[in-house]
């Protein structure tokens, strides 16, 4: 996945690897290359996949197994290595169920290459 600074509008997926159809809440955390986590949820655009998809460089996601998430305007602002990962809850569960995907990494990249 190329994802450049100033990005907007471009779908982000992560995997689960796991069937999130009985979410109750999906968020994705992001970390930027300084280190400062933010907490992306439906607010922001978070979704469960609802149909497979096949990314640009060939990954399978499969419905109901991971998140998209479109990029806002102004918030990919630094290039560097970034990190983000799913947190998958389940609130009507008894007991109450949360998980955490593995981290994914990205780079990002000033625009034009330089």
């Amino acid at each position: 996945m190329v994802v450049r600074v100033g990005d907007s509008g471009k779908p982000i997926y992560l995997n689960a690897g796991i069937d999130m159809s009985a979410h109750t809440g999906i968020e994705v955390v992001f970390t930027d290359p300084n280190g400062v986590s933010t907490t992306k949820t439906s607010a922001n655009g978070v979704a469960l996949g609802a149909v497979d998809v096949i990314d640009d460089d060939g990954t399978v996601f499969k419905a109901n197994e991971y998140a998209q998430y479109q990029l806002e305007t102004g918030f990919i602002d630094q290039e560097g290595s970034w990190q983000a990962y799913l947190v998958f809850k389940n609130t009507t569960a008894s007991p109450a169920k949360v998980f955490h995907s593995e981290t994914h990494y990205f780079h990002v990249e000033m625009p034009g290459g330089c």
